[in-house]
């Protein structure tokens, strides 16, 4: 249990660690320890996001804001500032163009919504289309 709890406490997990920390335990609870790993990352990774939307909101106007926001994204995507800044311009110029910027997910999906015919009309609507739901 210290093993787990170590690798747990553990933000970055490199290539041996995974495979040492594969030999340590039984297939049961090595897929429950790895869920609380990947359930923690994820954590961090809203907790990381938050914390910049949160920055933001304060001041967007402010150059020292913005600045401090582009550093605290480009390193939480591991870029430099530029290629950063680089990126979100091509992203933004590459939505207005093909216009959707402010379109919904339904309007993005287009005519794939409802182009299969012969299955059921709500598949959330049937307890048998659930009985695995969620098992892996």
């Amino acid at each position: 249990m210290s093993n787990a709890h170590t690798l747990r406490a553990s933000c970055t997990i490199d290539a041996s660690t995974l495979i040492n920390f594969n030999a340590l335990f039984q297939p049961g609870l090595r897929s429950r320890v790895m869920e609380r790993l990947m359930q923690q990352a994820i954590a961090e990774r809203e907790a990381g996001l938050e914390k910049i939307a949160a920055a933001f909101m304060t001041d967007p106007t402010n150059a020292e804001c913005i600045e401090q926001e582009i550093a605290l994204a480009s390193e939480w995507e591991h870029l430099s500032k530029s290629e950063f800044v680089r990126r979100a311009l091509v992203a933004y110029v590459s939505q207005r163009k093909t216009g959707t910027l402010n379109m919904s997910a339904l309007e993005q999906a287009g005519d794939l919504v409802d182009c299969f015919s012969g299955g059921p009309s709500d598949l959330s609507s049937k307890p048998r289309h659930l009985e695995d739901f969620g098992r892996v």
